[in-house]
């Protein structure tokens, strides 16, 4: 079978790329090791070693980004949601590939373009849902007050949240209020809607799609690795993340004060760069105020092998969620490792994590629950023990690579059977 994978951003073409993109190369990765063709369409190759085993086709950036792409047609577009550039350039890969199917991950920042052009071709697609942008313009299902938006979609009530940090425009302002209807119309028209939970799964039906052309496929979680002469260093608690509001550094260092009472040696190290300046001089500024900067360490932005050897190494991962993740890849990356996670009680994380048997689910904003729940790991060597055996285990029973396999080859074989 020949599977062309788009997106805005892929693992092993650009520098900048989150778990999101992990997850794509993932399932490409596992279609790849069973014979399948796979070709890849993302925007041009921002990295110095791009994969050399993938051919890459060019999805040129959408119009509305061009400073030469203004006016009327550019308002089109915009209220099409279809853009010529990513149109043509989705069309050009297609007829040179010839695929089975397509295959969409993020298209955030794009628009459906590429799924025109899919459709127009008669090619059959599947679109794998990694955030909450189909339904939600920040992605991420918070309103301006960073809480849960407790709306099922789109509408005018987004202008709320995008003015509390930028200008919206009165034409961007029009498109908002039309946006509901013309997602839910564009979703409409995708083969098959991928959800890496049931959490995220109920989130797109209450936003319009039908509950048929959705399937829960959960993300693969990585082979240990890491190095095997060197246990868990007891008293480390580890963040791995984007220094950013929304993935909750800050709850952790205010929890911090309370944990070196409890275990005086414990330490946290961060793995991350920032996205997001002004709240990383703000995290900067209240460890001074506490007083905790000589148990925190900044490691900057590692590679993925890197990184996962920092996981080995660690004691106990803190995952303190800001918004409803669908499912996030770290922790499973944490559990396939034998990592117990702390983590915040949002989106899919307790589907994956058994609260007091692989790990603690705590409230998102709370850092006295961190506190305690971080504590407990740290202070206990067989409660550790017995929580890392759970987590390696319950990634094994639900997320193995051959049970996966599995579950792609099958869904691509059946919407590829399906007329177009």
């Amino acid at each position: 079978m020949k599977i062309l994978y788009a997106a805005n951003r892929f693992r092993g073409a650009h520098t900048d790329v989150g778990g999101a993109e992990s997850g794509h190369a993932d399932v490409l990765d596992l279609m790849k090791g069973r014979g399948h063709h796979v070709e890849v369409l993302t925007p041009a190759v921002t990295t110095a070693e791009p994969r050399g085993d993938i051919q890459f086709h060019v999805l040129d950036e959408p119009s509305l980004h061009r400073d030469t792409f203004t006016g009327p047609l550019a308002r089109l577009c915009r209220r099409q949601a279809v853009d010529p550039w990513t149109f043509l350039s989705t069309r050009r890969a297609i007829l040179a590939f010839r695929p089975d199917v397509v295959h969409f991950g993020n298209l955030f920042g794009l628009d459906f373009g590429p799924l025109a052009a899919a459709r127009h071709t008669g090619v059959p697609t599947v679109f794998s849902v990694y955030d909450y942008w189909p339904c939600c313009p920040r992605e991420t299902l918070l309103d301006h007050r960073e809480r849960t938006c407790s709306r099922s979609g789109h509408g005018p009530w987004c202008i709320a949240c995008l003015a509390a940090s930028r200008h919206v425009g009165p034409w961007e302002r029009l498109e908002l209020a039309g946006r509901r209807e013309r997602h839910a119309r564009w979703l409409a028209r995708f083969d098959r809607i991928v959800t890496l939970s049931d959490h995220s799964r109920d989130v797109m039906n209450r936003a319009g799609v039908p509950e048929a052309k959705l399937e829960v496929i959960p993300l693969l979680a990585p082979e240990p690795v890491g190095n095997a002469s060197r246990g868990p260093r007891k008293g480390d608690i580890l963040f791995v993340g984007w220094i950013q509001q929304r993935k909750g550094l800050a709850v952790v260092i205010e929890a911090l004060p309370a944990i070196l009472r409890a275990v005086p040696d414990a330490t946290l190290t961060v793995v991350g760069e920032s996205t997001e300046p002004e709240y990383e001089r703000a995290v900067h500024r209240r460890i001074a105020e506490l007083g905790v900067g000589g148990s925190v360490r900044f490691l900057g932005r590692l590679t993925r092998a890197e990184t996962l050897r920092r996981m080995s190494d660690a004691w106990v991962l803190a995952l303190p969620e800001q918004w409803q993740n669908v499912s996030p890849v770290i922790l499973a990356e944490a559990f396939a490792l034998g990592l117990p996670v702390v983590a915040s009680r949002v989106g899919g994380v307790e589907e994956l994590l058994e609260d007091g048997v692989s790990g603690h689910a705590v409230p998102a904003d709370d850092p006295a629950a961190f506190a305690r729940a971080l504590a407990a790991v740290l202070d206990s060597p067989g409660g550790r023990a017995s929580m890392s055996r759970a987590a390696r285990d319950a990634v094994a029973k639900r997320r193995s690579p051959q049970r996966l396999a599995d579950a792609w080859e099958t869904l691509y074989r059946e919407v590829a059977s399906c007329p177009n």
